[in-house]
């Protein structure tokens, strides 16, 4: 994840400040887990480091972590949140996308999009709501 311990403190400092993200109402609870960036990537012989872990006010994953603040408007299928991310040394404020899944062959992961560009696809370890199978 995050090489700098000063960074991922002030993650957590600035995790426990903010009270619970609000969240929007096309997130159902059983999203909130971990993906990975590949599919077939959650099984236990595969790299940890390409795991992107959801809570209802983070998310982190391969070179970021990010604190979700409030819900915004982000299109159709889409759920935005105004963030707070870490790039190593670099903190970056914009919106944090979700994309929900899609019809076949797109039904089994969601897609992420951070401030700096970033773009990963989230397969589920578990099972979640509206998404084909599991990694």
């Amino acid at each position: 994840m995050i090489g700098m311990s000063g960074t991922k403190n002030r993650i957590v400092a600035l995790a426990a400040a903010v009270s619970f993200a609000c969240v929007s109402p096309v997130v159902a609870q059983d999203e909130f887990t971990s993906y990975s960036t590949t599919k077939g990537g959650c099984a236990p012989e595969q790299s940890l480091e390409n795991l992107i872990y959801w809570t209802p006010s983070t998310i982190s994953g391969p070179g970021f972590a990010c604190i979700l603040n409030e819900s915004v408007l982000a299109g159709t299928g889409l759920a935005g949140y105004d963030s707070i991310c870490y790039f190593a040394d670099k903190e970056l404020s914009g919106i944090v996308v979700f994309g929900a899944p899609r019809f076949p062959p797109n039904d089994d992961h969601f897609s992420l999009q951070l401030p700096n560009s970033s773009t990963f696809e989230m397969y589920p370890c578990t099972q979640v709501s509206g998404v084909t199978g599991t990694n």
